[in-house]
């Protein structure tokens, strides 16, 4: 798409993380978007990839999904939650997604856990966290 476009001209990627909470079977997936303009981070915000559930030849079934209202300020705009259980084997996982907007940056957050997992309030410490370190590198003077 356009948006997407304009930011490799730019210069920007793309950068992703991942976490393991080993004793707790909990992970977290931190991934960040650099786009043009803040205008262009709108535009491709809904075509953010939330399909981090299943691979390929995954056996996994995704149950109950839908959005979830968050009424805490995590500093991003635009910001939407989603939640989602996902069975395969014996174990069911908790798949709870934030993404939104810090200027021109998409942020996405997944928290996943076996059975409950992530509660909300830890994920939005670690998403305001993310908006902070965001705004961080935003505002350094080798960002322009």
């Amino acid at each position: 798409d356009a948006a997407s476009l304009r930011a490799r001209k730019r210069g920007s990627f793309a950068a992703m993380r991942t976490f393991e909470q080993q004793n707790s079977s909990r992970w977290v997936l931190v991934k960040v978007i650099p786009m043009a303009s803040s205008e262009d981070a709108l535009l491709a915000l809904p075509n953010t990839n939330l399909n981090l559930v299943t691979k390929g030849k995954s056996n996994a079934v995704i149950g109950a999904e839908g959005s979830v209202s968050l009424d805490v300020d995590m500093g991003l705009s635009n910001a939407k939650a989603i939640e989602m259980s996902v069975s395969g084997s014996n174990e069911t996982a908790k798949y709870r997604y934030v993404v939104g907007t810090v200027d021109r940056v998409i942020s996405l957050i997944c928290c996943v856990g076996l059975e409950e997992g992530w509660s909300w309030q830890e994920i939005q410490m670690v998403t305001a966290a993310q908006v902070r370190k965001i705004r961080g590198v935003i505002a350094s003077p080798l960002n322009e």
